[in-house]
């Protein structure tokens, strides 16, 4: 269940919890990584300026057809604008980490 997230509908976007935690993803607008990355994170609910509303935003297949779906998405924090991004940053236990930063990584759900 750890890998498991629950995606609720939360003010102006959509909030994921996880589901072996009950601890919900969180946006943080002034805390950075060592590599200088705003950091995500899991904590108890606490949306304070927006920090638990992220928007699924669609990634547009290479063509661009109108009707053509990729399965892809961004995932991006109503509260700083910047997507979820797998990255370069590493935890002290020596795991890469997923941080912000403009854009972010395609993400597709299986």
């Amino acid at each position: 269940k750890s890998d498991l997230w629950v995606i609720n509908t939360l003010g102006n976007g959509r909030s994921l919890t996880n589901q072996a935690f009950g601890r919900v993803l969180h946006a943080s607008n002034t805390l950075v990584t060592p590599q200088g990355h705003k950091y995500l994170y899991t904590c108890p609910p606490s949306n304070t300026d927006h920090a638990e509303e992220f928007s699924i935003v669609p990634v547009r297949p290479q063509d661009d057809d109108e009707f053509s779906f990729s399965g892809y998405f961004n995932l991006t924090s109503v509260r700083t604008n910047m997507g979820a991004a797998f990255g370069e940053d590493i935890t002290p236990a020596g795991r890469a980490r997923i941080h912000q930063e403009p854009g972010g990584s395609k993400v597709y759900l299986y």
